[in-house]
């Protein structure tokens, strides 16, 4: 099966970092696409090109030209030409010879909460007229790595980071909006069991301005909650979900930097998690996942335990606290203070993230 990775960036984040951060060598059977992340250099000149063009392919997909300034956290001016795009280029590595195909697409950030819903929302439409119900394409899995739209009230515009972005994806029917539309396009492609996903918050980031996103959570909740509904024709579950949870900061998946690191080792860390996950899924590795999230898991813990007990991590407690974050202004309270405030028996949700 030929492997088709496609990965949105996060906001500001270049394609080229995350091209780096995988370091995935393209084959016959493995090609992948990097995509600039919203309000990057990059994201905004191929935005700008496309919106001169008018490229004959975009017609019919959605209704770009009434949208062409969504202002949205990291940017002046985007919409998401520029990431749909990328969609095109990677579907032109499909050859006639393919029998089957998977498409592989993560995001983190802005690039999951809104890039990959931004392509779910653009493939539902296009499923309306025309379904893929004989193209190659078997699987489609979704990598969502600690979903977050940005604020909603940057620059006093109460609808930045939502709808403007998502293109139409709020006007899909259903209570869960991301299972009712991969439904509906598995049913239009009479495709039962075409859906994979994959979600992946953080730990812990309070920052009001960092909440996880609600469709992805409605998500989370539904399918945690109804995982051994199965597929009456085949006994598997109709979406195939899996959850995996690591990290302090927003960013720990994606950037050394932003992880604690002093606190794990090479193999039980959160972006040593997330490349295998995605290794995984384009079968260039047969690591234990759930022997390194449960490895991850076990450090966490303990780091929490320690931190209840007075037994400080200065880094951990230093890069968890209001004056921890210098460019954007931190309202949540610190990890240590949630920690000293709560028992250590009880699930605690912060911003939307799971904490024990």
């Amino acid at each position: 099966m030929k492997k088709l990775f496609l990965w949105y960036s996060g906001t500001g984040t270049e394609a080229e970092n995350m091209r780096d951060f995988f370091n995935i060598a393209e084959t016959d059977t493995i090609k992948v696409e990097y995509i600039n992340g919203l309000g990057t250099k990059g994201n905004l000149s191929a935005t700008k090109t496309l919106l001169d063009k008018k490229p004959s392919y975009l017609d019919g997909i959605f209704d770009l030209w009434n949208q062409t300034k969504t202002l949205a956290f990291g940017s002046e001016e985007h919409d998401q030409l520029a990431q749909i795009e990328h969609f095109f280029n990677i579907i032109n590595k499909i050859d006639s010879n393919d029998k089957e195909v998977e498409l592989i697409i993560g995001g983190h950030s802005r690039g999951a909460a809104v890039g990959i819903l931004g392509f779910i929302a653009s493939l539902r439409e296009t499923c309306k007229r025309d379904s893929f119900e004989n193209s190659p394409i078997k699987k489609i899995t979704f990598i969502a790595v600690d979903p977050v739209p940005g604020s909603s009230k940057v620059r006093n515009l109460e609808f930045l980071g939502s709808k403007n972005d998502l293109l139409g994806f709020e006007t899909i029917e259903g209570e869960n909006k991301i299972k009712s539309a991969l439904d509906f396009i598995a049913a239009k492609s009479k495709k039962p069991n075409l859906f994979k996903v994959i979600y992946f918050p953080a730990r812990f980031d309070a920052r009001n301005e960092f909440k996880a996103d609600q469709y992805w959570l409605d998500f989370y909740e539904s399918q945690r909650n109804s995982l051994s509904v199965a597929n009456p024709k085949n006994n598997e579950p109709v979406i195939e979900t899996k959850f995996y949870i690591a990290g302090f900061r927003h960013s720990a998946m994606v950037d050394k930097n932003d992880e604690i690191s002093e606190l794990y080792d090479a193999v039980n860390c959160p972006t040593n998690l997330l490349k295998e996950i995605v290794k995984h899924e384009l079968e260039i590795s047969n690591s234990d996942l759930n022997a390194i999230q449960k490895g991850i898991i076990k450090i966490e813990t303990n780091a929490l335990l320690n931190l209840a007990s007075n037994v400080k991590n200065l880094k951990l407690t230093e890069r968890t606290t209001k004056n921890s974050y210098n460019s954007i202004p931190y309202e949540g309270e610190s990890l240590e203070n949630i920690i000293k405030n709560n028992s250590l028996t009880s699930t605690i949700r912060t911003n939307n993230r799971y904490l024990y």
